[in-house]
């Protein structure tokens, strides 16, 4: 699908990840097309799925959900009403809000945001650790977040030169 998306397409993504919500006009303008140019472009790649949905993005901290742990689940269990039971569970968390299935020794990952350790607790003991087929958990608090991007690097032709080792 990436090769399908030209130079334009690749920054009216880039702008649009960063701005949002971003007047058409003024996006026009920094894309250098015409306004009903870049508006087509915009619902394609909506149609497309490319662009799956708006959203804002929410400062956890001022929410008083101050609290971020990964959880590692691995299931005694890979049948599947032990993975659908589990999919289930973590759709139907509110805690839970990112889940990876993982390959290697444990099955899955989870990203959840809390108030406190004690809520946390409270998640693990009365929930999490009752599922069907759970075997075993492990808990990792994070004490800082160094880096979170919401931004996918759609235009890897200006790739950051960071990123190349030095010679």
């Amino acid at each position: 699908m990436y090769n399908l998306l030209d130079k334009s397409d690749r920054r009216i993504l880039e702008v649009l990840q960063q701005q949002g919500r971003i007047p058409n006009k003024q996006l026009a303008e920094i894309v250098g097309l015409s306004p009903s140019s870049v508006y087509e472009r915009v619902k394609k790649l909506e149609k497309k799925g490319i662009i799956e949905k708006y959203t804002a993005i929410l400062d956890s901290e001022k929410l008083g959900l101050e609290t971020v742990i990964f959880v590692s689940v691995s299931l005694n269990l890979h049948n599947e009403y032990s993975l659908e039971n589990f999919n289930s569970f973590v759709n139907n968390s509110r805690m839970i809000n990112e889940c990876y299935h993982l390959a290697g020794s444990e099955d899955y990952l989870l990203k959840i945001h809390c108030r406190d350790i004690k809520e946390y607790e409270r998640f693990l003991v009365t929930r999490l650790t009752r599922i069907d087929g759970m075997d075993r958990v492990k808990t990792h608090i994070v004490l800082k977040t160094m880096k979170k991007e919401t931004e996918l690097p759609v235009n890897i032709d200006n790739e950051d030169k960071s990123d190349q080792p030095e010679n």
